[in-house]
């Protein structure tokens, strides 16, 4: 076969992923080969250049991992990757007399056998528009490159990917940024770049105060071309500049009244200036929380360890999570204590999550302190037991709020969904949405809508009351319209069905994307283990702008409550 080939047209090179030795081949190649593995070859190459055919799965939430295969494919010159399955979904579009569209797949006409919704596995959706992982790969594969090189002294590398032209047609747009305000603004047009090439530029840095300080830099393409139009976006860089370094103040509320205690035998509920809150002791946890007459809570908060399977996970789901009934674990409350300060009620929640029939889980503890001020702080913990300690979706927490504080805003990494390895289109500001458009619309429902290393986020309704939430260290923030067991169980947009509330999701962490719908599981680095943790935040009944939200997020709030060593052993 290689022979006839040639014979009619010998300037082809030609690749057989099955010929595993390159005993025929021009060039040895391989599918979905791990990325230790990837870099081995590329310490030890063979004769003939190598390509990785396939290396990349864009089925629903993904792909994930994009970046440390690139970092390998740059290392090493006798490997070249790039190939992503694949380009665009194939769904057949169907609509209903109301208007409601979906895409349907595999099955859905009564055809068998088929592959289901396999059909669905592109960077850009049925329609033709961009899906999260299409922003991702473009951010991945910038031809452009600008490194940190002394961002004391103002020096950046920049790097000229491409192999024929120069950087004579590209600017950097260089912008120093602080919580939300620009320090400094300023262009610099690139010059004298030859290709596979790198320069040092100076930008200037300005005074910089004691806020958390980022360098954005914005790489566009100044000519038209014929994909194109002049200014064309080609990638977008961030650097810490600097920590927040400002003294909090502690967190207090001048019209403040003294708390009150109602006990009954199934709730105890307590009430300051302005709110009420009920927890119920056959749960131990909060069920009503009322502020200036409007509810704040619809279902109970819970610890959470999993998520509505994304494609790129359902070996895991088959494989693991299904067969330990991960997906059907069960909270049992063990203990509820609580004790009335002066200024402040502390309760505690002991409880076990466990799936049915096995001898594993997580003995939780729930540590709530109300002030007197309107501040919930909350601070989680478990212990595992059991011979379990495989991957999880997640460590996190959801509960329900109310569905008119549609309006997001938060201080984190954005504006689009992103994930540990899925994180390069996205930098850190204060972003402003809605949870609707914070949705992502996946043909095949699944978990979606991440935002990363959030500092602060509120939940408003059209008036701009709702909740301020300031964690203790950066948490992952997602809010639906849906349940999780809608999301989970609905294989059509149109099954998923609105709720009157809204899911609030604040993860601790999220297991990466990886490319296991077919080939690439998730790296060790952005796994999620079943093992002991410890992480908090705080809950304020919130009214104002983002600027508001951001000096209340400042101060320091639940003093002397949080454990001094929160952590989390994301190891085996």
């Amino acid at each position: 076969m290689y022979h006839a080939a040639k014979a009619l047209d010998d300037t082809r090179l030609i690749h057989y992923e099955e010929d595993r030795d390159a005993e025929v081949v021009d060039i040895i190649s391989t599918m979905y080969t791990r990325v230790p593995l990837m870099n081995e070859f590329g310490e030890y190459p063979h004769p003939k250049p190598r390509i990785i055919c396939e290396y990349a799965h864009a089925m629903g939430n993904g792909p994930g991992g994009l970046t440390e295969y690139q970092n390998v494919f740059y290392q090493h010159d006798c490997i070249q990757g790039h190939y992503v399955w694949e380009w665009c979904d194939h769904g057949i579009q169907a609509k209903d007399d109301d208007g409601n569209v979906w895409y349907n797949y595999g099955g859905d006409y009564g055809d068998y056998p088929n592959n289901y919704n396999f059909c669905l596995d592109g960077l850009i959706y049925s329609d033709q528009t961009p899906g999260p992982g299409l922003q991702e790969y473009k951010q991945v594969i910038a031809p452009v490159k600008v490194r940190a090189q002394d961002l004391a002294r103002g020096e950046l590398r920049v790097e000229n990917k491409l192999w024929f032209t120069t950087l004579d047609d590209y600017t950097l747009h260089i912008e120093v940024r602080a919580e939300g305000d620009t320090l400094s603004a300023q262009q610099i047009k690139l010059r004298d770049v030859p290709p596979n090439s790198d320069t040092l530029l100076q930008y200037t840095l300005p005074e910089l105060d004691a806020r958390e300080t980022f360098l954005n830099v914005t790489v566009t393409k100044d000519s038209r071309t014929l994909y194109s139009e002049a200014g064309h976006h080609i990638a977008t860089y961030q650097f810490p500049l600097k920590a927040r370094t400002a003294t909090a103040v502690p967190f207090s509320l001048q019209n403040a009244t003294p708390l009150t205690l109602e006990e009954n035998r199934r709730s105890c509920t307590v009430r300051g200036y302005n709110f009420h809150l009920t927890f119920s002791k056959l749960t131990g946890k909060p069920i009503s929380w009322n502020v200036n007459g409007e509810e704040l809570i619809t279902r109970e908060p819970k610890i959470n360890f999993f998520k509505p399977t994304i494609d790129n996970h359902k070996q895991e789901f088959e494989g693991l999570w299904q067969p330990n009934h991960i997906q059907i674990m069960q909270e049992h409350l063990r203990d509820f204590t609580f004790e009335q300060t002066e200024d402040a009620l502390l309760i505690t929640s002991q409880t076990i999550i466990a799936p049915p029939v096995f001898d594993f889980g997580m003995r939780c503890t729930y540590r709530w302190r109300i002030a007197a001020d309107g501040q919930l702080n909350v601070e989680l913990s478990g212990q595992p037991y059991g011979e379990y300690r495989d991957i999880i979706p997640c460590i996190g927490f959801t509960m329900g709020i109310s569905g008119d504080l549609g309006q997001v805003a938060w201080y984190g990494r954005g504006p689009g969904e992103n994930y540990a390895d899925s994180q390069q289109a996205n930098i850190i500001d204060i972003w402003r949405s809605s949870v609707d458009e914070m949705f992502e619309n996946y043909p095949f429902p699944q978990n979606n809508g991440n935002r990363q290393d959030v500092r602060w986020a509120t939940l408003t309704n059209r008036h701009g009351n709702g909740l301020l939430v300031i964690p203790q260290r950066p948490v992952n923030l997602s809010a639906w319209r849906y349940t999780p067991e809608n999301i989970f169980a609905a294989q059509h947009c149109n099954e998923l069905q609105h709720s009157d509330d809204i899911t609030l999701n604040l993860d601790h962490q999220l297991l990466g994307l990886g490319s296991n719908s077919w080939g690439s599981e998730v790296l060790d680095s952005w796994r999620v283990w079943f093992t002991s943790f410890s992480y908090g935040f705080t809950l304020l009944p919130f009214s104002g702008s983002e600027s508001g939200a951001q000096t209340t997020a400042n101060r320091a709030f639940g003093t002397g409550f949080f454990s001094t060593n929160m952590h989390s052993e994301n190891t085996k």
